[in-house]
């Protein structure tokens, strides 16, 4: 009775190694004479090694040093896309991405980038002074109440300006801190005084 059992023990082991032999394509497995243990090792695929990277001359991205929740944008004079993937505004022949007034003064776009204003409301007119107000206040990963944030800048003596209440798109280079302004689009009126804008 156990010689009975073994031997069928034996005969499906055998069965399961040849089964398993065919199964990975490996007739040397098969070609052995009846009686040969086969071990593991013998009818397993041998791994192989994939080749290793070898190092490239092309540079390396480098990470962004703006900060990757608040607007960004690329410096170029003549970007295809702005860094948030919004094409470029055109004025005056040069390329503008579109900014926000909070992140011009705190300096987020750096310093000599074009940045265009859209929408922003004139909110005082003092010669050649423009203060211009408009949202977002803050990230929107912060907090910052309902505040509307606004940004005072000085156009050349020479230079047309707004009009108080005129909502307008205000082209710009980027300063610490603040905008030059280029030149700017009327889009509309209101009066911020009705509190209509």
């Amino acid at each position: 009775m156990r010689l009975a059992r073994r031997t069928s023990v034996c005969v499906a082991v055998v069965v399961a190694l040849v089964a398993s032999a065919l199964a990975a394509g490996s007739a040397s497995a098969l070609a052995r004479p009846v009686g040969t243990v086969i071990t593991a090792q013998a009818w397993r695929p041998k791994p192989t090694t994939s080749p290793q990277p070898t190092a490239s001359a092309t540079p390396s991205p480098t990470a962004s040093t703006s900060p990757t929740a608040g607007p960004t944008v690329s410096s170029s004079s003549s970007p295809a896309l702005c860094a948030d993937g919004a094409p470029p505004a055109s004025y005056a022949g040069a390329s503008y991405c579109p900014g926000y007034i909070f992140a011009v003064r705190r300096t987020l776009y750096g310093t000599n980038t074009r940045i265009v204003l859209r929408g922003v409301v004139v909110t005082s007119v003092s010669r050649s002074q423009v203060q211009v107000s408009g949202g977002p206040a803050c990230l929107p990963t912060e907090w910052c109440g309902q505040t509307i944030p606004s940004l005072t800048v000085t156009f050349s003596a020479s230079a047309a300006v707004p009009t108080y209440g005129d909502v307008i798109s205000l082209y710009g280079t980027t300063t610490t801190g603040g905008l030059t302004p280029a030149g700017f689009e009327t889009t509309g009126h209101c009066d911020p005084s009705w509190g209509d804008c």
